[in-house]
């Protein structure tokens, strides 16, 4: 018997809109739907990468990340590559997002590594100063 069958109830798919037209982003979690940022845009993280623990910062998934916040170190007006994982095509205004396509590509999988149905990694060049840090590991916020 399928999960679906058990729970007595099918999850409605990701952009699905509601009756009252809104895309229903229900799939992002009530938890993470909107992230925060900290105050500590991308030019300014060189000033806190201590902060990230070195478990982070070794991991090999974040090298894109750490050479783009080297690179627009001090440089607001600094263009950085953002990715986000999502079934959707745009990137929006207090997104979770990353800087590395790697660190996005994990989450268009399950737990158990199983790709996500319809989820892929898409791309963005923003400006560095509306990417900020949200305070966990190397995930940011775009700021929009």
């Amino acid at each position: 018997m399928k999960l679906r069958q058990k729970m007595g109830k099918s999850r409605t798919s990701p952009l699905q809109k509601t009756n009252s037209g809104v895309i229903d982003l229900s799939y992002q979690g009530k938890q993470y739907n909107k992230a925060v940022g900290r105050g500590v845009t991308v030019d300014k993280m060189n000033s806190i990468l201590d902060k990230v623990p070195d478990s982070v910062k070794n991991n090999k998934n974040v090298t894109e990340t750490l050479n783009q916040i080297n690179k627009v170190k001090n440089n607001p007006n600094a263009d950085v590559k953002i990715y986000r994982a999502t079934p959707g095509d745009t990137i929006n205004q207090n997104d979770w997002v990353f800087l590395s396509k790697a660190q996005a590509d994990k989450w268009t999988k399950t737990p158990f590594g199983t790709p996500k149905p319809n989820f892929k990694v898409i791309e963005m060049t923003v400006k560095a100063k509306n990417v900020d840090w949200t305070g966990k590991n190397l995930e940011f916020v775009y700021l929009g």
